[in-house]
């Protein structure tokens, strides 16, 4: 959706993957078969931007910054309980 927000606006982007979303559970679609029966999409997003944007290996997201956080949370929790051992 960020891609798509960032051609047409957050907004439009929401509705139309929604109504897309819907339309192809309705219809019995794939996620991506229910994106291309949109027009407003496609005309913006080619089949190879759905190819990157759909590609199950690139959808780390955010997953990287939360293990950074925990781990970096664990460490003050572990130096804070050294601090407090004689």
């Amino acid at each position: 959706m960020a891609a798509l927000a960032a051609k047409l606006g957050k907004q439009s982007a929401h509705r139309l993957v929604y109504e897309a979303s819907m339309a192809g559970v309705e219809a019995g679609r794939s996620f991506r078969e229910a994106l291309e029966a949109v027009p407003a999409i496609t005309d913006v997003l080619s089949a190879a931007d759905l190819d990157e944007l759909l590609d199950p290996a690139a959808a780390v997201g955010q997953a990287p910054e939360i293990v950074d956080e925990i781990l970096a949370s664990l460490g003050d929790r572990e130096r804070a309980t050294e601090r407090r051992s004689p």
